[in-house]
């Protein structure tokens, strides 16, 4: 494929586990959505390309990133429809590949957001393992592309004198000062938004890691809550057999006093019998009711005592199940914690600063060991900024806010009359910037409203 060494080359790569693993020029792509071409080794699957677009000195100027699914015959699959060359046109910068920073478009940085579920992040270190198989790719030039040179050199050279040649350099030392000038603020300009896609795509990263630990806790904690729901349903049931067995023993000391108090009964009318069958009979009927009762009373008490240990068993399953609950909330939280230190840390060390805005302080950069104070408590650590109490520094945000006397008249509403406001912490006095004249002159103890 031949172009001018003016025009811009067209190129997909697809992505393998071992790094490109196939080349396309975009007329060949074309066929491929056409269904010209079906790649059958790609049926059933999803794969990771970049459109790319680069110079006569093969290096990149544009890229897309994007993913591509195939249908089960290797086309690509009929929903397909991403506009490659106008997301190409993207204004969002990305890396340095040698030409300037080329114009992107990913997961983290879509022109349209309808088509951001099709595309992906790569590694936007110019270094990194995607930009560095893009590089090698081209420099091997597979693809067939070549340009040919369509400049043409003048060789005309003309005399000027010693003054002109001044003014002459004069000149170009101006011109290329203010070029110096001009690539010096684009570089930083292009610096700043190379950090700023990082960050996006770190916090992509970082968002979706959260994500996927929030998603496994809740599916553990659930798990643990549904077997603790029927640890709860089997100790119900265990405490409904007890309440039913020890109805089933109270029946049967009820059953054996009917037995005394028949076999007492008929002892009774064998009064008049001789003594010595009576006693024999007694002692009978002594035996034979002693031995029913500890067959039955052992009979329960060991299928009781074998129901409490049951139960025992479960109530310490339940308490190991609390317990294990617990620990996983205290993990989860602990962890969100730690990333989103270690994010922030992260973000430290590669230069970026922590800068807010607060009334009466303006814009405070926050160092990063500080960063945990100004969170706990921002007014606190705005009225140390500012060099005031806490306490001061309310009541001037108070008044900042909203530049009112806040004297109590004699029926103890507020007076409202407006004053000038005060536009710094250290300037305010309570008591007298929030008061007007009127009740400045007339104020009583306990006439003013309590800050």
């Amino acid at each position: 494929m031949f172009l001018h060494d003016t025009d811009k080359a067209q190129a997909v790569l697809f992505f393998g586990k071992e790094g490109i693993s196939k080349e396309l020029l975009y007329p060949e792509l074309e066929a491929l959505l056409e269904g010209f071409v079906p790649l059958e080794e790609w049926s059933n699957t999803t794969q990771k390309a970049a459109y790319i677009e680069f110079n006569h000195q093969f290096v990149v100027t544009a890229a897309v990133f994007f993913s591509m699914a195939f249908d089960a015959k290797g086309a690509v699959d009929s929903g397909w429809n991403l506009p490659l060359l106008d997301m190409a046109r993207t204004t969002a910068k990305g890396p340095d590949l040698g030409a300037g920073p080329i114009r992107i478009a990913c997961a983290s940085q879509c022109p349209i957001a309808y088509f951001k579920d099709w595309l992906w992040d790569p590694d936007m270190d110019p270094e990194g393992p995607q930009f560095k198989q893009i590089k090698r790719s081209l420099k091997r030039n597979r693809l067939g592309v070549h340009f040919r040179s369509t400049r043409t050199s003048d060789d005309a050279v003309g005399g000027f004198s010693a003054q002109e040649t001044q003014r002459l350099e004069a000149h170009l030392s101006q011109h290329f000062s203010k070029q110096y000038e001009k690539a010096l603020r684009e570089q930083m300009s292009q610096l700043l938004e190379g950090q700023r896609l990082r960050i996006a795509s770190m916090v992509s990263d970082r968002d979706q890691a959260v994500q996927t630990m929030r998603t496994d806790f809740e599916r553990r904690i659930e798990e643990l809550q549904k077997q603790l729901e029927e640890s709860e349903i089997a100790r119900a049931d265990l405490d409904k057999r007890n309440q039913e067995l020890r109805l089933t023993i109270d029946g049967q000391v009820q059953k054996i006093e009917g037995l005394r108090e028949y076999y007492e009964h008929k002892l009774r009318r064998l009064q008049g019998s001789d003594s010595e069958t009576l006693e024999t009979v007694r002692a009978r009927l002594e035996s034979e009711m002693q031995n029913r009762m500890r067959s039955a009373t052992g009979e329960l008490n060991e299928l009781l005592k074998m129901k409490e240990v049951e139960l025992q068993y479960r109530v310490e399953h339940e308490e190991q199940l609390q317990q294990e609950i617990f620990r996983l909330r205290r993990e989860h939280q602990e962890s969100l914690v730690s990333s989103g230190d270690q994010f922030l840390e992260n973000l430290s060390r590669k230069g970026v600063n922590f800068v807010t805005y607060q009334p009466g302080a303006g814009h405070i950069t926050i160092p990063y060991s500080e960063m945990s104070l100004f969170l706990e408590n921002p007014p606190a650590f705005t009225a140390a900024y500012c060099g005031v109490s806490e306490k001061q520094y309310l009541a001037w945000l108070r008044h900042y806010q909203a530049p009112v006397c806040n004297a109590l008249d004699d029926n103890g509403e507020m007076c409202c009359a407006n004053l000038h406001r005060v536009t710094s912490p250290t300037d305010f006095v309570v008591g007298e910037s929030d008061v007007c004249d009127k009740h400045q002159r007339t104020q009583r103890p306990g006439k003013l409203k309590a800050i």
